[in-house]
């Protein structure tokens, strides 16, 4: 099992010190702030290509009929890449709160890490699905480009909420929240990220791999 971690994290260390090293040059040349929307984007543009690097390496030679064809559970297989995933966004996350935090001098406030970390989920749970449910490369990069647009209108039109349709349950959801934030987060994006698994290992199990 931590085989396919460690050959995710070798495929892609180049990467990992790509996206570092782009990071302190947005800081050093940009002065770009951790939550300015030039730093947003950067992220958005880190994650889709670690997806879209991570799936590509399963594609070429048919590195993916080779793990299939092993004595691993595929469920095994999908949490690998689930915490390839996360953890690899944890690094470049992290690291990119040092840069901020400590050559900017700004104070640390961890309802700004929490709430990082709460997007970082979210985007690794709404997005890892499409790559199992496309046979081919292109068709899921672009379907998650789509997605990711998708979701980021639907989130910006449920809080401006023009016609007031969902008023009602975002009052109650602030209101559940208000009763215990970190709980009631928590438990809600563990409950998506284990939603997310089974979706992603459904596919892939009736995926025609071999």
């Amino acid at each position: 099992m931590w085989q396919l971690i460690k050959r995710d994290y070798s495929n892609i260390s180049f990467f990992i010190v790509f996206a570092m090293l782009f990071k302190l040059a947005m800081f050093v040349f940009a002065a770009v702030s951790f939550f300015s929307s030039d730093n947003i984007y950067f992220f958005s543009f880190v994650l889709m290509m670690l997806y879209a690097l991570l799936f590509y390496f399963d594609h070429s030679s048919n590195v993916m009929r080779t793990i299939v064809s092993l004595p691993i559970k595929k469920r095994c297989i999908i949490m690998c890449r689930y915490i390839s995933l996360y953890t690899i966004g944890l690094v470049v996350l992290t690291f990119s709160f040092i840069v901020d935090y400590s050559l900017e001098h700004q104070m640390f406030h961890f309802i700004n890490v929490y709430f990082a970390l709460c997007a970082l989920t979210i985007y690794i749970a709404i997005s890892t699905p499409v790559y199992y449910l496309f046979k081919r490369l292109w068709i899921s990069i672009a379907a998650h480009y789509l997605l990711i647009i998708f979701s980021s209108l639907c989130f910006a039109f449920l809080f401006v909420d023009p016609f007031d349709w969902f008023t009602p349950f975002l009052n109650l959801a602030f209101t559940i929240l208000d009763f215990q934030p970190i709980v009631v987060s928590l438990l809600f994006l563990i409950t998506l990220m284990y939603g997310s698994y089974r979706v992603s290992y459904f596919l892939f199990s009736k995926k025609d791999i071999l």
